[in-house]
């Protein structure tokens, strides 16, 4: 049985990092809209067809999950409309695990600041207040970061 592991946050969070680091995830196949941008445009900062990129990143993620694969999902799936539209179309079994980056407002922007790829702070805002936490009629087990 394959397991699906959503991270959910804001930019600066440390959601990135932390699936890069963890040794939990050295076996999985790790889903990052980011990385998907930085194929199809050249840049990570392109923010271009999100539809698009998004469609690819659900097609890879429930790809890997049917042969058998487990999957980290690397981005911020705030909305619980947007994770439901992904977790509907499990293969029948998956296990899904939610990783919640409940991380200060404060310490996202300052993160923000020091990275290369610079989110507006009003976006950081506007994705913080817009954040849906994840529950557990969602996902089968929630483990909070930070």
């Amino acid at each position: 049985m394959a397991t699906l592991y959503m991270l959910i946050g804001i930019p600066g969070s440390g959601k990135s990092t932390y699936s890069k680091n963890n040794k939990l995830f050295s076996n999985c196949t790790i889903i990052n809209p980011d990385a998907l941008r930085k194929e199809y445009f050249g840049s990570e900062s392109i923010q271009a067809r999100n539809q698009d990129i998004f469609a690819e990143a659900h097609k890879r993620v429930l790809t890997a999950l049917y042969s058998g694969q487990d999957v980290v999902f690397d981005a911020t799936n705030i909305r619980r409309h947007d994770r439901e539209t992904l977790i509907s179309r499990l293969p029948d079994g998956t296990k899904t695990i939610a990783l919640y980056f409940n991380t200060p407002l404060y310490e996202c922007l300052r993160r923000n600041a020091a990275r290369a790829r610079y989110v507006p702070d009003k976006v950081i805002h506007r994705m913080y207040h817009a954040l849906e936490k994840p529950t557990c009629d969602e996902f089968d087990k929630i483990i909070y970061c930070k």
